[in-house]
Protein backbone atom coordinates (compact mmCIF):
# COMPACT_ATOMS: atom_id res chain seq x y z
CA UNK A 1 0.00 0.00 0.00
CA UNK A 2 1.06 3.58 -0.67
CA UNK A 3 2.60 5.51 2.22
CA UNK A 4 0.92 8.89 2.70
CA UNK A 5 3.18 11.63 4.02
CA UNK A 6 0.23 13.56 5.48
CA UNK A 7 -2.06 10.75 6.53
CA UNK A 8 -5.39 12.11 7.85
CA UNK A 9 -5.36 9.87 10.94
CA UNK A 10 -6.84 11.81 13.86
CA UNK A 11 -6.61 8.83 16.24
CA UNK A 12 -5.35 5.25 16.00
CA UNK A 13 -6.41 2.65 18.57
CA UNK A 14 -5.20 -0.92 19.03
CA UNK A 15 -7.54 -2.78 21.36
CA UNK A 16 -7.48 -6.09 23.24
CA UNK A 17 -10.59 -7.58 24.88
CA UNK A 18 -9.97 -10.34 27.40
CA UNK A 19 -11.69 -12.85 29.61
CA UNK A 20 -10.48 -11.48 32.95
CA UNK A 21 -8.99 -13.49 35.77
CA UNK A 22 -11.36 -14.34 38.58
CA UNK A 23 -11.59 -11.62 41.19
CA UNK A 24 -9.41 -9.07 39.38
CA UNK A 25 -9.88 -5.41 40.29
CA UNK A 26 -8.49 -2.10 39.07
CA UNK A 27 -5.91 -2.23 41.86
CA UNK A 28 -4.05 -4.89 39.87
CA UNK A 29 -2.84 -2.12 37.53
CA UNK A 30 -1.45 0.23 40.17
CA UNK A 31 2.10 -0.85 39.35
CA UNK A 32 1.71 0.04 35.66
CA UNK A 33 2.08 3.77 36.31
CA UNK A 34 5.51 3.37 37.90
CA UNK A 35 6.68 0.87 35.26
CA UNK A 36 5.77 3.25 32.41
CA UNK A 37 6.55 6.54 34.15
CA UNK A 38 9.20 7.54 31.59
CA UNK A 39 6.99 6.91 28.55
CA UNK A 40 3.56 7.71 29.98
CA UNK A 41 3.90 10.00 33.02
CA UNK A 42 0.29 11.19 33.14
CA UNK A 43 -2.16 9.05 35.10
CA UNK A 44 -5.97 9.26 35.16
CA UNK A 45 -8.36 6.92 36.92
CA UNK A 46 -11.29 5.92 34.72
CA UNK A 47 -14.68 5.83 36.42
CA UNK A 48 -18.26 5.24 35.37
CA UNK A 49 -21.55 5.71 37.19
CA UNK A 50 -23.47 2.51 37.92
CA UNK A 51 -26.85 2.00 39.56
CA UNK A 52 -29.84 -0.30 39.66
CA UNK A 53 -33.28 0.87 38.53
CA UNK A 54 -36.70 -0.72 38.68
CA UNK A 55 -40.10 0.07 37.21
CA UNK A 56 -42.71 0.69 39.88
CA UNK A 57 -46.27 1.71 38.99
CA UNK A 58 -45.14 2.87 35.58
CA UNK A 59 -42.25 4.94 36.91
CA UNK A 60 -38.52 4.28 36.58
CA UNK A 61 -37.05 4.52 40.07
CA UNK A 62 -33.54 3.88 41.38
CA UNK A 63 -33.50 1.01 43.87
CA UNK A 64 -29.93 1.79 44.93
CA UNK A 65 -28.08 5.11 44.87
CA UNK A 66 -25.83 5.35 41.78
CA UNK A 67 -22.13 5.13 42.55
CA UNK A 68 -18.90 5.89 40.72
CA UNK A 69 -17.06 2.67 39.88
CA UNK A 70 -13.41 2.57 38.82
CA UNK A 71 -12.87 0.54 35.64
CA UNK A 72 -9.20 1.19 34.85
CA UNK A 73 -6.25 3.51 34.49
CA UNK A 74 -5.36 5.76 31.56
CA UNK A 75 -1.65 6.48 31.29
CA UNK A 76 -0.64 9.26 28.90
CA UNK A 77 2.48 10.80 27.42
CA UNK A 78 3.67 14.24 28.48
CA UNK A 79 2.54 15.79 25.19
CA UNK A 80 -0.89 14.15 25.34
CA UNK A 81 -0.43 12.39 21.98
CA UNK A 82 -0.12 8.79 23.18
CA UNK A 83 -1.87 6.76 25.87
CA UNK A 84 -2.43 3.25 27.21
CA UNK A 85 -5.63 2.19 28.92
CA UNK A 86 -5.49 -0.66 31.47
CA UNK A 87 -8.99 -2.04 32.11
CA UNK A 88 -10.37 -5.08 33.89
CA UNK A 89 -11.84 -6.31 30.60
CA UNK A 90 -8.95 -5.40 28.33
CA UNK A 91 -6.24 -3.05 27.16
CA UNK A 92 -5.88 -0.41 24.46
CA UNK A 93 -3.13 1.78 23.01
CA UNK A 94 -4.03 5.21 21.58
CA UNK A 95 -2.15 7.55 19.25
CA UNK A 96 -3.28 11.03 18.20
CA UNK A 97 -1.90 12.87 15.20
CA UNK A 98 0.78 13.16 14.03
CA UNK A 99 0.74 9.41 13.37
CA UNK A 100 4.26 7.95 13.68
CA UNK A 101 3.60 4.83 11.59
CA UNK A 102 2.43 1.29 12.22
CA UNK A 103 5.81 -0.02 13.31
CA UNK A 104 6.22 2.58 16.03
CA UNK A 105 2.70 2.29 17.44
CA UNK A 106 2.37 -1.50 17.26
CA UNK A 107 5.78 -2.02 18.87
CA UNK A 108 4.88 0.22 21.81
CA UNK A 109 1.41 -1.31 22.12
CA UNK A 110 2.72 -4.88 22.18
CA UNK A 111 5.26 -3.97 24.87
CA UNK A 112 2.57 -2.36 27.01
CA UNK A 113 0.36 -5.38 26.42
CA UNK A 114 3.01 -7.65 27.91
CA UNK A 115 2.94 -5.53 31.07
CA UNK A 116 -0.86 -5.66 31.13
CA UNK A 117 -0.81 -9.45 30.78
CA UNK A 118 1.76 -9.75 33.57
CA UNK A 119 -0.38 -7.69 35.94
CA UNK A 120 -3.87 -8.87 34.93
CA UNK A 121 -3.17 -12.53 34.12
CA UNK A 122 -6.17 -12.73 31.77
CA UNK A 123 -7.58 -16.17 31.01
CA UNK A 124 -7.51 -15.50 27.27
CA UNK A 125 -7.77 -12.83 24.60
CA UNK A 126 -11.23 -12.87 22.99
CA UNK A 127 -11.10 -9.95 20.54
CA UNK A 128 -8.51 -7.78 18.79
CA UNK A 129 -9.18 -4.55 16.91
CA UNK A 130 -7.38 -1.83 15.00
CA UNK A 131 -9.47 1.32 14.81
CA UNK A 132 -8.38 4.31 12.74
CA UNK A 133 -10.36 7.54 12.74
CA UNK A 134 -9.50 9.60 9.67
CA UNK A 135 -10.57 13.23 9.59
CA UNK A 136 -9.86 15.66 6.77
CA UNK A 137 -11.09 19.03 5.59
CA UNK A 138 -12.00 19.52 1.95
CA UNK A 139 -10.51 22.53 0.16
CA UNK A 140 -13.98 23.98 -0.38
CA UNK A 141 -17.63 23.01 -0.10
CA UNK A 142 -18.77 20.69 -2.86
CA UNK A 143 -22.18 19.36 -3.83
CA UNK A 144 -20.68 16.24 -5.40
CA UNK A 145 -19.26 13.91 -2.76
CA UNK A 146 -18.40 11.39 -5.46
CA UNK A 147 -15.35 13.56 -6.09
CA UNK A 148 -14.04 12.59 -2.65
CA UNK A 149 -15.66 9.33 -1.53
CA UNK A 150 -15.98 6.10 -3.49
CA UNK A 151 -19.32 5.29 -1.85
CA UNK A 152 -21.10 8.48 -0.72
CA UNK A 153 -24.72 8.22 0.43
CA UNK A 154 -27.12 8.17 -2.54
CA UNK A 155 -29.89 10.77 -2.79
CA UNK A 156 -32.91 10.19 -5.01
CA UNK A 157 -32.43 12.20 -8.19
CA UNK A 158 -35.54 14.38 -7.82
CA UNK A 159 -34.63 15.55 -4.30
CA UNK A 160 -32.32 18.48 -3.45
CA UNK A 161 -28.74 17.29 -3.84
CA UNK A 162 -26.98 19.59 -1.34
CA UNK A 163 -25.95 17.77 1.85
CA UNK A 164 -25.09 19.50 5.12
CA UNK A 165 -24.56 16.28 7.07
CA UNK A 166 -24.80 12.51 6.71
CA UNK A 167 -23.93 9.31 8.55
CA UNK A 168 -23.48 5.83 7.09
CA UNK A 169 -22.23 2.65 8.78
CA UNK A 170 -21.68 -0.80 7.34
CA UNK A 171 -20.05 -3.95 8.71
CA UNK A 172 -18.14 -6.10 6.25
CA UNK A 173 -16.62 -9.56 6.68
CA UNK A 174 -13.50 -11.11 5.14
CA UNK A 175 -14.21 -14.83 4.87
CA UNK A 176 -10.65 -15.96 4.18
CA UNK A 177 -9.17 -14.40 7.35
CA UNK A 178 -12.11 -14.19 9.74
CA UNK A 179 -11.58 -10.43 9.99
CA UNK A 180 -14.46 -7.97 9.94
CA UNK A 181 -14.74 -4.19 9.97
CA UNK A 182 -17.16 -1.47 10.96
CA UNK A 183 -16.87 1.34 8.40
CA UNK A 184 -18.46 4.66 9.32
CA UNK A 185 -18.59 7.73 7.09
CA UNK A 186 -19.89 11.10 8.18
CA UNK A 187 -19.64 14.74 7.21
CA UNK A 188 -19.68 17.95 9.16
CA UNK A 189 -20.57 21.16 7.34
CA UNK A 190 -19.73 24.52 8.87
CA UNK A 191 -22.08 27.07 7.23
CA UNK A 192 -20.06 30.00 8.58
CA UNK A 193 -16.89 29.04 6.72
CA UNK A 194 -18.43 26.81 4.03
CA UNK A 195 -15.83 24.20 4.99
CA UNK A 196 -16.56 20.49 5.01
CA UNK A 197 -14.93 17.90 7.24
CA UNK A 198 -15.18 14.25 6.19
CA UNK A 199 -14.68 11.50 8.78
CA UNK A 200 -13.84 7.94 7.77
CA UNK A 201 -13.84 5.73 10.86
CA UNK A 202 -12.55 2.18 10.26
CA UNK A 203 -12.53 -0.46 12.99
CA UNK A 204 -11.09 -3.76 11.77
CA UNK A 205 -11.56 -6.56 14.30
CA UNK A 206 -11.49 -10.31 14.85
CA UNK A 207 -12.94 -12.56 17.53
CA UNK A 208 -10.27 -15.00 18.71
CA UNK A 209 -9.46 -17.31 21.60
CA UNK A 210 -5.78 -17.18 22.45
CA UNK A 211 -3.53 -17.05 25.51
CA UNK A 212 -1.99 -13.70 26.38
CA UNK A 213 1.48 -14.71 25.12
CA UNK A 214 0.32 -16.18 21.80
CA UNK A 215 2.12 -15.26 18.59
CA UNK A 216 -1.35 -15.03 17.05
CA UNK A 217 -1.83 -11.62 18.67
CA UNK A 218 0.84 -9.81 16.65
CA UNK A 219 -0.09 -11.78 13.53
CA UNK A 220 -3.77 -10.90 13.90
CA UNK A 221 -3.05 -7.21 14.45
CA UNK A 222 -0.91 -7.17 11.31
CA UNK A 223 -3.75 -8.82 9.38
CA UNK A 224 -6.22 -6.24 10.69
CA UNK A 225 -3.89 -3.48 9.54
CA UNK A 226 -3.96 -4.89 6.01
CA UNK A 227 -7.76 -4.89 5.97
CA UNK A 228 -7.90 -1.40 7.46
CA UNK A 229 -5.57 -0.05 4.78
CA UNK A 230 -7.49 -1.80 2.02
CA UNK A 231 -10.75 -0.25 3.21
CA UNK A 232 -9.24 3.23 3.43
CA UNK A 233 -7.76 3.26 -0.06
CA UNK A 234 -10.91 1.77 -1.59
CA UNK A 235 -13.13 4.29 0.23
CA UNK A 236 -11.58 7.51 -1.09
CA UNK A 237 -10.95 8.81 -4.59
CA UNK A 238 -7.63 9.70 -6.26
CA UNK A 239 -8.50 13.38 -5.77
CA UNK A 240 -8.80 12.82 -2.02
CA UNK A 241 -5.49 11.01 -1.88
CA UNK A 242 -3.80 14.03 -3.41
CA UNK A 243 -4.64 15.95 -0.21
CA UNK A 244 -2.40 13.61 1.80
CA UNK A 245 0.62 13.16 -0.47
Amino acid sequence: MEHLERAPIAEAILDWRVEPADGITVDAFAEAASCLADELPRKTVGTRVEGVFEVREGELLPSDPPEAVRYGFLLGSADGKRAAQFRVDGFSAHQLRPYPGWGDLSSAALNWWLLYAELALPKRVVRLAARYINRFTLPSYTEDLEEWLAAPPPIPQDLPQVLSQFLTRVTIHEAETGNAAHVTQTMEHNPDTESVVLILDIEAFRAISAPADSDRIAETLASLRVLKNRIFFESVTPRTLELFR
